[in-house]
């Protein structure tokens, strides 16, 4: 773990170093949808949630703004109590993706630590492929 912490609710919340997924977007149902987002969870004593927030930046910005979104009271609740933030893994993005089909359907290359992944539908499901060097 890293000294990086970010503030929700008035609380110091660590965020966790790690390996960090990041999916190039070429659109999706809200404005701001397109382009490279990284994948983080936050996370409580009795819960934890996924969500994707612009590469790069700050991932205590997503969860502040969930305060006052509509639908995203679970989710709020888990920030405001948060006890951590952390990257998330491929299991749970895969999660959100299954979760989020609009979204899913526009997502582009990945990047896993080194690695360069695509987002592959199979059989009803999806996984992460490599992409071949060229």
């Amino acid at each position: 773990m890293d000294s990086r912490r970010t503030e929700i609710a008035g609380r110091n919340v660590p965020v966790e170093s790690g390996e960090i997924i990041t999916i190039d977007f070429s659109g999706g149902p809200q404005p701001g949808d397109a382009g490279p987002k990284d994948f983080w969870v936050i996370f409580n004593e009795r819960d934890a949630y996924i969500a994707r927030w612009r590469h790069g930046e700050d991932p205590g910005d997503r969860f502040r703004i969930m305060e006052n979104e509509k639908g995203y009271e679970r989710a709020w609740e888990v920030a405001r109590t948060a006890t951590g933030i952390r990257p998330a893994t491929r299991q749970e993005v895969i999660k959100w993706l299954r979760g989020h089909p609009e979204d899913a359907q526009v997502a582009g290359v990945c990047q896993i630590g080194s690695q360069t992944m695509r987002i592959v539908r199979t059989n009803n499901d999806i996984q992460f492929e490599m992409v071949p060097p060229s």
